[in-house]
């Protein structure tokens, strides 16, 4: 095997499949990057324990095709010390790759350019090869049924809804994303019994998938896809595959089912409006640590909101509610609750006291037929 790649291509595959294998391997090879090359494009594969990505490049030539294994740390860390040229021609443009299977090893060459001076230095680097019949199997796709989403809706579904997912090892589903689709509704949901997203989209009626996806899986596969095309959706037994131009991500589906959430979800009776930055502001303010239970306190009364801890006070910020109303939260999950929702005003609808606070925006800052609600309990006492 021996061709050539950009070195910015490069670069963004290593980025890519760098932080998919797990650390500790129980073989070489399962922490290993494949490379098959052939004669218009190269593949470079990684499979982690729940997290699967294939990224194809154009190589610039193909002198010889062929496959090699290498450790992905190893590989990661010679293509990152690589710097891709600028507009200016200062760094490296290309990396020339060859893998030596009579002497064990892959050598990469690259060049390094700085500009105007005209002075170049060349880099040699080579690293052992792995078995390639040891390196773990891809499951095929050609089989399975397909749907396609705009790629912006299913970067939006993740990003807003991933910081619920729950960090407790032993939570089961809810250590995953809620992925499904049906009757022209894209929904994706997180909790971890506290704290709750929500995000719905129009799609097209045809599509239709359900699973729990893990959160690892879910934010890679929403960084790596082209938001401005669709993405393909594949769902087989027990991976849920998606992929854009150049890439596909594998995620495996968690057995158990997610939590029937909606059932604990009733609407709220009354909604105050404020301003989402100054809100996080004032929480941030009266913030002097060793509290307990971090517990904030947002007391309403007619128009205006007062933000306090037993050990500090904001008074006086504005809010259309008209009433009285208090509720106590934990002031760091409270924050990471009104940041995912868009826009500068969030809506807060409660009940009691105890029950669910909903945060919600103008619908202005969301595109046609989308919806999204951040949900969080309060503390008792």
């Amino acid at each position: 095997m021996k061709f050539s790649v950009s070195a910015l291509n490069l670069k963004k595959v290593a980025s890519l499949l760098g932080d998919v294998v797990p650390s500790k391997s129980m073989s070489q090879e399962s922490g290993g990057i494949l490379m098959e090359v052939s004669e218009n494009r190269a593949i470079f594969s990684a499979v982690g324990t729940d997290t699967i990505v294939k990224a194809s490049v154009p190589p610039l030539s193909v002198s010889e095709p062929g496959q090699a294994v290498v450790n992905s740390g190893m590989f990661s860390g010679v293509v990152n010390s690589f710097s891709p040229a600028d507009e200016g021609g200062v760094g490296t443009e290309y990396v020339d790759i060859q893998a030596t299977p009579t002497k064990g090893c892959l050598v990469i060459k690259a060049k390094t350019s700085y500009g105007k001076t005209g002075k170049v230095v060349k880099h040699k680097r080579t690293i052992p090869l792995l078995n390639f019949e040891l390196f773990p199997t891809i499951p095929e796709l050609k089989d399975l049924e397909q749907f396609t989403i705009p790629g912006i809706l299913f970067r939006e579904a993740i990003e807003r809804t991933s910081y619920a997912v729950s960090s407790d090892t032993n939570s089961g589903p809810q250590r995953g994303i809620y992925l499904s689709a049906a009757d022209g509704k894209l929904k994706a949901a997180a909790t971890d019994s506290v704290k709750l997203s929500e995000y719905i989209a129009s799609v097209d009626e045809s599509v239709s998938f359900d699973a729990v996806v893990p959160v690892k899986f879910a934010t890679k596969a929403a960084k790596s896809i082209d938001i401005h095309s669709d993405v393909v959706v594949r769902v087989s037994e027990n991976i849920f595959w998606v992929s854009s131009p150049g890439v596909l991500v594998g995620g495996v589906i968690h057995s158990d089912s997610f939590p029937n959430y909606s059932d604990f979800l009733t609407p709220p009776e009354k909604e105050a409006i404020v301003d989402k930055a100054v809100l996080i502001d004032n929480i941030r303010n009266v913030n002097f640590g060793h509290l307990d239970d971090d517990r904030v306190t947002l007391d309403f009364s007619d128009k205006v909101l007062c933000v306090k801890t037993e050990l500090a006070v904001n008074d006086g910020v504005e809010v259309s509610f008209t009433g009285e109303f208090s509720v106590s939260f934990n002031m760091h999950l409270l924050i990471a609750s009104l940041k995912v929702v868009p826009g500068t005003r969030v809506h807060v609808g409660f009940s009691g006291s105890e029950d669910p606070v909903f945060f919600s925006c103008d619908k202005g800052f969301l595109s046609e037929g989308v919806k999204f609600k951040s949900v969080l309990m309060p503390l008792n006492g």
